[in-house]
């Protein structure tokens, strides 16, 4: 519903307590008062009304926190101070945005309760969904002009903010999902409901880390070659601290393969009796999404360190929750599949251009998964904001090249001729109900929104393309049909951002060697929480 005036005022009040609130929170460390800002803070930014899309405090909020010009900082620094700071290290964030940071980091380092610890860790999400992954890269920890930093503040002996928040994350992963695992009711209920706040926080840095690591490229290739100082790399982190933040977010991946490989031990009876009181997929579909989640967003990045075990884990996802096959299916309904395959997808986009991946999604009927994902799809396509339609067509887009690996692999003789074959029955057997379902979505969009040839736009409107043609009424073999694919979802297509539908794999470039065990395992020295 539009918002009232009554609503504006509302959310105009909120926004404007912000900066008095964020002060306060960092202010005040170890006080009642830091406890209370914390408080607030978190209904304001982490509460529903604040997260949800197109909401009535979502814009408002989204407007207090857009940059501010250069020209403000100008006065932030003097003398040599000023030129020590890099274009990208200058951050044009509202000045509560830094003292939020400030107020979360003295938390996080504090002997706070673990209640309070998880309040500021949702904080980070929160922050990180209002202006980008990119505020955890920063060290500023106060909007004041003389821009405190973390070495600054606690000494050479300090960690940066990032690796901060990693840590922390990374060690209430590790014992939430232990606590699933218990016999304590108690335990386990407490821990369902705590492990969505680190599990979010997980996937915001690996975002976080892969878009500075795709700065630092950028930069490399822009203007590496003109001569400039190191320190000015276009990256927030230094290059030990994303070195070792790779390893370090493999060993949370690790760890939730794990749970995962439990949840899929034996059949649904042998596990009641080995454990009674165990975590069951069907009575924590939540949970069980959200893992499925949180790995997905480190596998769209960076698939390699765990492809065995993803591999053989893909029959137990992608299979269908039914009496004859409850056993071996993981997920508890169809909607929750649909979920499974539409997380996995951009995993399985790069675990298709190898013979091993190719076996594996065979083995796990990937056709078949990516058939039923495309009849999903094209079932809900009478949502009505562009949002829904534009996130509809990359999952499409993504099925589509999925299809389309599988068929070339068989093809190049990666893989045998029957999933060739499948992937060719799947795609004729969908191609006329996505024909339709294109042409009712393109006309919510501009043609010249289309006219990019690398985007999902381009794919869609190619697939709209084909209402007159008497290609989608033929029966054809699949050769022809991976010949059709490759002219609409052409090979190097443009399927999104990060883990959205196409992957990135951007953190692991400047890893020596990459994440094989031996590289990059983490942080030598830990820290204390």
């Amino acid at each position: 519903p539009p918002m009232t005036k009554k609503h504006a005022k509302t959310a105009k009040a909120a926004a404007r307590a912000l900066p008095a609130l964020a002060k306060t929170f960092a202010c005040s460390p170890g006080q009642p008062t830091q406890i209370e800002a914390l408080r607030c803070l978190s209904l304001l930014l982490s509460a529903l009304p604040a997260r949800a899309p197109f909401g009535k405090l979502t814009a408002t909020l989204a407007k207090a926190a857009r940059p501010k010009r250069l020209g403000n900082l100008g006065n932030a620094k003097s003398g040599t101070d000023k030129e020590e700071l890099t274009p990208t290290e200058i951050t044009l964030m509202p000045n509560w945005l830094h003292d939020l940071r400030g107020g979360v980091s003295s938390v996080l380092r504090a002997k706070a309760p673990r209640e309070l610890r998880h309040v500021a860790l949702d904080l980070c999400a929160a922050a990180c969904d209002l202006v980008g992954p990119s505020w955890l890269c920063f060290d500023l920890l106060s909007g004041a002009a003389e821009g405190l930093t973390e070495t600054k503040t606690k000494g050479k002996n300090s960690v940066s903010f990032f690796r901060l928040v990693l840590e922390l994350t990374r060690v209430e992963t590790a014992v939430l999902l232990h606590d699933l695992t218990r016999d304590d009711r108690e335990v386990r209920q407490n821990a369902r409901r705590m492990l969505h706040v680190p599990l979010v926080v997980y996937e915001r840095l690996v975002s976080a880390l892969a878009q500075d690591c795709e700065a630092g490229e950028a930069f490399d290739l822009n203007e590496g070659s003109d001569g400039q100082s190191e320190s000015k790399s276009g990256s927030l982190l230094s290059p030990e601290t994303a070195a070792a933040a790779v390893g370090a977010l493999a060993d949370v991946a690790e760890k939730l393969l794990e749970f995962l490989e439990l949840l899929s031990s034996g059949d649904d009876s042998q596990k009641e009796k080995e454990n009674p009181h165990g975590i069951e997929p069907a009575l924590d579909a939540g949970v069980f999404l959200a893992t499925i989640r949180a790995l997905s967003a480190f596998l769209a990045e960076l698939p390699e360190p765990h492809a065995r075990r993803v591999n053989a884990l893909l029959p137990s996802l992608f299979a269908e929750n039914t009496s004859e096959n409850n056993s071996r299916a993981l997920s508890p309904s169809p909607n929750a599949r649909a979920l499974v395959i539409r997380f996995l997808l951009p995993y399985v986009l790069q675990a298709t251009e190898t013979p091993e991946g190719l076996d594996a999604f065979a083995a796990a009927n990937g056709p078949g998964a990516c058939a039923f994902l495309l009849e999903r799809v094209v079932a809900s396509g009478d949502e009505k904001n562009q949002l829904d339609k534009l996130e509809a067509c990359g999952v499409i887009a993504a099925a589509v090249a999925a299809l389309r690996n599988g068929a070339d692999g068989s093809g190049k003789g990666l893989v045998g001729e029957t999933l060739g074959e499948r992937c060719g029955e799947v795609f004729w057997r969908t191609l006329p109900s996505l024909v339709v379902w294109a042409v009712s979505v393109t006309g919510g969009f501009k043609k010249k929104q289309g006219d990019d040839d690398d985007g999902v736009l381009a794919v869609v409107f190619r697939f709209a393309g084909l209402a007159k043609s008497e290609t989608k009424r033929e029966k054809k073999t699949w050769r022809d049909a991976l010949a059709t694919m490759e002219f609409l979802v052409p090979g190097g297509c443009d399927l999104g951002e990060g883990g959205s539908v196409g992957g990135g794999g951007f953190l692991g470039q400047g890893t020596e060697g990459g994440v094989d065990g031996n590289a990059a395992r983490g942080f030598d020295e830990p820290i204390e929480l």
